[in-house]
């Protein structure tokens, strides 16, 4: 993995910085993004790639999407990260995805990606989901809430 980072805060997978050169076969991924002062965490999912058909062309193109300085969906997450600022969250990349199809059978079970949650809350055993890197053998397990306890 090269040294110098060519972008701001970078996502952090396995203990270390994400590249582009480092996605591989990978179309995506599932992340979590956890504000340091608030200690609220989001997890959503993410495409390394957009498909886009040019101007006056027939054929869609493969570009990298905008993954680097991505920061989620969620309103309220949007909102903290202008109060904040982006120094005070943390990005993580919790699984790569090689299909878009796998990416979504990978994200959480009983979980809305618009959701932003206490990471104390979070925490809680209600709903454990697991996991799997498609290019890690390691498993991360996500402890998720049931809807009533959701913002």
């Amino acid at each position: 993995m090269n040294m110098s980072i060519d972008y701001e805060n970078p996502w952090i997978y396995n203990g270390k910085a994400f590249e582009s050169s480092d996605i591989g076969d990978a179309f995506g991924f599932v992340y979590c993004i956890s504000c340091n002062e608030t200690q609220r965490e989001y997890i959503g999912r993410k495409y390394f790639w957009q498909f886009r058909t040019p101007k006056g062309k027939k054929r869609k193109v493969k570009s990298e999407s905008d993954w680097k300085k991505y920061y989620g969906s969620c309103p309220e997450l949007k909102e903290e990260i202008i109060q904040l600022g982006k120094q005070n969250f943390s990005r993580t990349i919790l699984s790569l995805h090689n299909t878009k199809a796998k990416q979504t059978s990978r994200k959480p079970d009983n979980f809305s990606s618009k959701e932003f949650l206490p990471s104390h809350l979070a925490t809680e055993h209600r709903s454990i989901t697991t996991v799997t890197s498609s290019q890690d053998t390691s498993e991360k397990t996500i402890m998720m809430l049931d809807d009533t306890d959701r913002w």
